[in-house]
C-alpha cells in the first residue's frame, strides 16, 4: 500500500489546546522498565492539580500591581545595597587597622578588604539553591540576620586574624541578596520590562562598593575604623526589620506549594498536588539544587565565558577600590577622609551607566524581537555589553597615565568614570541574559557567575600593589586596559554568529497536527537542545538524543530559548539527555512515545533502519515531525539568486558544490521530496509535507506560507554563510586563498559578495555606509514532514 504525499502549503496557525504541563499537570520523570522508557509515571488517580486561577491570578508575582512589585524591588535593592556597601566601607580605615594590630604586611592590608568578596563566592552556592527549595524570603531574612551578627563580630575583633575570619563569614552571609535579587526580578517582571528593574536593583551591588569608602573615610578619621562596622550593623538591622514586615515571597514554586498546603488543611483532601510539585525526595531535590550552579558553570559554555568576563571586570573594580587610598595619598597627599572622594568618578560613571542602560535595555530588546519576527532570544540582551566594553580600557589608560605624571587630581578621577560606564552594561546584560535564559533557575545561574566574579574580586586586587611597584601607574594600568580589550572578543563573536531559530509558527503547526496525548516526546539529533526546550512545556517528559557527546554536554547546560512569557516558570525540569543515534532506539519501550521530532537533522538519517525503529516506538496514533531549512534567498534582489547558487553549488574553482556531504544536502534542497524519506505506507498514514519555497519578487511571494524569514544585515548573512560545512572544506582545500579583510586575495565568500554588489548596486549602501550594515529581507526554503502511526 502506498501513501500519497501531498505537497501542501503551511496552514494558518490554529489556537492550541493548552497542554497538560501548561494546565498545571505535574511533570514527572519517565518511568523505566528493564532500562527502557515506559509510559510516564502518574500520580494515583484521582488527584486535583493546584495551579494559578487563570492568567491574571494576583497570587502570581508576574501579575502583581506595579506598586507591589516596586515595593518588593525596593526592599530587595536595600538589602543588596547594604552588603556590598560593607565590602568597602572600612577600606579607608585599613591603615588604622594595620597600626592597631602592628602589621606591615601589604598583602594582608589588601586581603582584609577583598576577603569579604571571597565570601561572596561561597555564599551563593548555598543561598541560591536554598531559595529554589524553600523560597526567596526566608533565605533573604536568614542571610541578612547572619550578616548582622558577623558584622558586629568584625567590630569586636581583637586581632587581624579574627577580623579577616569574620569578614569572610560576613561576606558569605551577605551574598544572598546579590545572588537572588536578579532572580526575584525575573519572578516579578515580564521579560520585556526587566531592564529598568534590573538597573534599579543594580545600584546596590555596584554603587554600594563605591559609596562605602566615601562614608568610611570620614568615619575612620573622625571616630575610628570600628565605627564602619557599627554603621553597617545599623543598616543591616534596618533592612532585616523592613524585610521581615514588607518582603513578599516571589518564587512561584513555593507560592503554589503554600497554596496547596492551605487547601489541604482547609478541606482535609490530600489528593491536591501543586502544578509545580517536585517528585524527587527532599534529599535528592536538595542535592540537585546544590549541584545545579556548578553544573551550569562548568557544563554551559556561555555561562562559563560570561562568568570569566565578569570576574575580570569585578576584579578590576576592587583593584581600583583597594589601591585608590595608596595612589591618592602618595601622588596627591589626600587625607584619610578626602581619599573617599576619589571614588566619586567611579560612582558618577556607574550612576550614568545605570540610567542610560535602564532606559535603553528594554526598548532595544523589543526592537530586536520585532526584527526577528516576534521571537525573543536571551542574546538580545548582549549588544550593549559589546559596544561599551572598550570604555574599560579607556578608563585604565586615562587614570593610570594622568596619575603617573600627577596631572590635577580631578583628571584621573574623571578617567575612572569611563570604567563605571563600561561596567554597568556588562552587569545588566549578563544578569538579564541569565534571567531570560534560565527563568526557573535564575538564582542558580547567577550564583554560578558569582563564584568566578567573587574570586576575581578577592584575588585580582592582590596583583595591584606588586604590578604598580614594578611598572608604575602608567604602564601597570596600560597592561590592565589591554587585557580588558582582549576580554571583549568572545561575547562579540558569540552574538554576531547568526543562527536561524525556529519561529512559534513552526511549533504551532506541528502541535496542531499532533492533537493527541502529550506524555512522552523524543527529539532526535537534538544538538544543543533548542527544540527539546521549546517543546518541553507541552509534554510531560522529553528526551533529547544526539550522537555527539559534546552536543549532549552543551544541551545539558545550555539556556532555554524561552519564546513565550507563559513558559517562564516551566523551564524544562522534564528533559533528560542521552547520547545515541536515530537508528538505535532499543532503550525506548515499544509504543512508549507520543511524538517524535527532528529539527534540521532528519536528512542525515539511515531511513530503512530509522523507519523500523520509529514504527516500533511510536504508539498507535502517535506522530512524527521532521523539519529542515534549506537555502535562504534575498527576496527583494532577484539578481543575487544566481550568484548564490553558483557559489554554493558550482563545481568550479569558485564553487562549493563538491564539498557538500551527500545525500543530506540534496535532501534539504529538495525539501524532503527524496523517496527514501517517504514514510512507509504500512506504518504511517495522514502523511503531509508542509513547505515554503521563497520567491524573488518581495516578501511572501514564494510558494506556500513563510515559516522562516526576517530582516538581517549583509554582515550577519556573511557570518552565517561562513558557518557552512562546505565553506570550511573549501578553505581547507584552498589554504592559499585568504580573506580580503586580512590582506589576502579573497576567498570564495569574498568573491561572491563582490559579484553580488556588482549585480545589485543598491546593496552597496549610501554615502559612507558599509555594505555589511545594509539590511535585507531574507527567507528560507523550509519543509515539515508530518506523519501519524497507524
Amino acid at each position: 500500500m502506498s501513501t500519497h504525499l501531498p505537497d501542501t502549503v503551511a496552514p494558518p496557525p490554529q489556537p492550541l489546546t493548552r497542554s497538560d504541563a501548561e494546565k498545571g499537570m505535574p511533570i514527572d520523570p519517565p518511568a523505566q522498565v528493564d532500562g527502557k522508557i515506559a509510559q510516564p509515571l502518574r500520580l494515583p488517580e484521582p488527584f486535583k492539580t493546584v495551579s494559578w486561577d487563570g492568567d491574571s491570578d494576583q497570587l502570581n508575582p508576574i501579575n502583581w500591581s506595579s506598586a507591589k512589585r516596586w515595593a518588593n524591588t525596593a526592599v530587595i535593592s536595600a538589602m543588596t545595597f547594604s552588603t556590598p556597601l560593607a565590602s568597602t566601607m572600612f577600606a579607608p580605615g585599613v591603615p588604622l587597622v594595620m597600626d592597631e594590630f602592628r602589621s606591615t604586611n601589604r598583602m594582608l592590608e589588601t586581603l582584609v578588604v577583598s576577603i569579604f568578596v571571597l565570601g561572596f563566592a561561597m555564599g551563593p552556592l548555598i543561598a541560591a539553591p536554598m531559595s529554589e527549595l524553600y523560597g526567596r524570603k526566608p533565605v533573604y531574612l536568614a542571610s541578612n540576620f547572619l550578616f548582622l551578627v558577623f558584622t558586629l563580630a568584625c567590630g569586636l575583633s581583637t586581632n587581624l586574624n579574627m577580623l579577616i575570619a569574620f569578614r569572610f563569614l560576613a561576606g558569605c552571609a551577605g551574598a544572598a541578596p546579590t545572588a537572588l535579587g536578579g532572580a526575584s526580578i525575573g519572578d516579578m517582571f515580564p521579560r520585556d520590562r526587566r531592564g529598568v528593574a534590573m538597573a534599579i536593583w543594580g545600584m546596590g551591588p555596584l554603587a554600594g562598593p563605591i559609596l562605602g569608602p566615601i562614608v568610611g573615610g570620614f568615619l575612620a578619621e573622625g571616630a575610628g575604623w570600628r565605627w564602619a562596622f557599627w554603621l553597617e550593623a545599623v543598616i543591616a538591622g534596618l533592612t532585616c526589620t523592613g524585610g521581615f514586615f514588607l518582603l513578599q515571597e516571589t518564587y512561584p514554586v513555593v507560592i503554589l506549594e503554600t497554596k496547596t498546603k492551605r487547601i489541604i488543611t482547609e478541606t482535609g483532601d490530600t489528593s491536591h498536588v501543586s502544578a509545580l510539585h517536585h517528585e524527587d525526595s527532599p534529599i535528592a531535590h536538595f542535592t540537585h539544587a546544590i549541584v545545579r550552579p556548578l553544573k551550569m558553570l562548568f557544563l554551559s559554555p556561555i555561562v562559563f565565558l560570561l562568568s570569566i568576563y565578569y570576574a575580570v571586570l569585578f576584579g578590576y573594580l576592587y583593584l581600583f577600590i583597594t589601591t585608590f587610598p595608596t595612589t591618592f595619598t602618595s601622588q596627591y597627599h589626600f587625607s584619610i577622609s578626602t581619599t573617599g572622594l576619589a571614588y566619586l568618578g567611579l560612582g558618577a560613571g556607574i550612576a550614568i551607566g545605570l540610567f542610560a542602560s535602564g532606559r535603553v535595555s528594554d526598548p532595544l530588546f523589543r526592537k530586536l524581537t520585532r526584527r526577528h519576527g516576534g521571537v525573543a532570544e536571551p542574546e538580545f540582551r548582549l549588544p550593549a555589553l559589546m559596544l561599551t566594553s572598550p570604555l574599560i580600557a579607556v578608563a585604565f589608560l586615562a587614570y593610570g597615565w594622568t596619575a603617573q605624571v600627577r596631572i590635577h587630581w580631578i583628571v584621573p578621577i574623571l578617567g575612572t568614570c569611563f570604567f563605571g560606564l563600561g561596567l554597568i552594561p556588562a552587569f545588566l546584560s549578563i544578569n538579564l541574559y541569565l534571567v531570560d535564559s534560565f527563568p526557573a533557575h535564575a538564582a542558580s545561574a547567577i550564583a554560578a557567575t558569582k563564584v568566578f566574579q567573587s574570586i576575581g574580586g578577592a584575588f585580582l586586587p592582590l596583583a595591584g600593589p606588586p604590578l604598580y611597584a614594578q611598572l608604575g601607574l602608567g604602564w601597570g594600568n596600560t597592561v590592565l586596559g589591554l587585557l580588558a580589550l582582549g576580554q571583549k572578543s568572545f561575547s562579540a563573536s558569540s552574538y554576531a554568529t547568526f543562527r536561524p531559530s525556529y519561529p512559534p509558527k513552526l511549533y504551532h503547526t506541528i502541535l496542531t497536527y499532533h492533537h493527541g496525548p502529550r506524555n512522552t516526546l523524543l527529539d532526535l539529533g537534538c544538538g544543543p537542545g533548542l527544540v527539546s526546550r521549546a517543546l518541553a512545556p507541552h509534554f510531560t517528559s522529553v528526551w533529547g538524543v544526539d550522537p555527539s557527546a559534546g552536543m549532549i554536554a552543551q544541551a545539558a547546560g545550555s539556556p532555554s530559548p524561552s519564546h513565550d512569557h507563559d513558559h517562564d516558570h516551566n523551564h524544562a525540569p522534564n528533559i533528560q539527555w542521552r547520547q545515541g543515534s536515530a537508528e538505535d532506539l532499543s532503550w525506548v519501550a515499544d509504543g512508549g512515545l507520543d511524538m517524535l521530532v527532528a529539527g534540521q537533522a532528519a536528512h542525515w538519517f539511515d531511513f530503512p533502519r530509522v523507519w523500523r525503529e520509529v514504527g516500533r516506538k511510536l504508539r498507535k496514533g502517535g506522530t512524527l515531525a521532521f523539519w529542515g531549512y534549506a537555502d535562504n534567498v534575498l527576496v527583494d534582489f532577484p539578481g543575487t539568486k544566481r550568484v548564490l547558487e553558483s557559489t554554493f553549488y558550482g563545481m568550479g574553482e569558485e564553487g562549493m558544490g563538491v564539498f557538500w556531504e551527500q545525500p543530506g544536502r540534496e535532501r534539504l534542497r529538495g525539501l524532503y521530496a527524496d523517496a527514501a524519506m517517504r514514510p512507509p505506507g504500512d506504518l504511517f498514514g495522514d502523511v503531509r509535507r508542509v513547505m515554503y519555497e521563497p520567491g524573488v519578487e518581495g516578501r511572501g511571494t514564494g510558494v506556500g506560507e513563510v515559516l522562516m524569514g526576517g530582516r538581517l544585515r549583509l554582515g550577519e548573512l556573511e557570518g552565517y554563510w561562513r558557518t557552512f560545512s562546505a565553506f570550511h572544506e573549501w578553505v581547507r582545500a584552498h589554504p592559499e586563498r585568504r580573506r580580503l579583510e586580512v590582506g589576502g586575495d579573497g576567498d570564495v565568500i569574498d568573491e561572491m559578495f563582490l559579484e553580488i554588489l556588482e549585480v545589485e548596486p543598491a546593496l552597496r549602501g549610501g554615502e559612507g555606509e558599509d555594505w555589511r550594515d545594509v539590511e535585507v529581507e531574507t527567507e528560507w526554503g523550509t519543509v515539515i514532514l508530518l506523519a501519524r502511526k497507524l
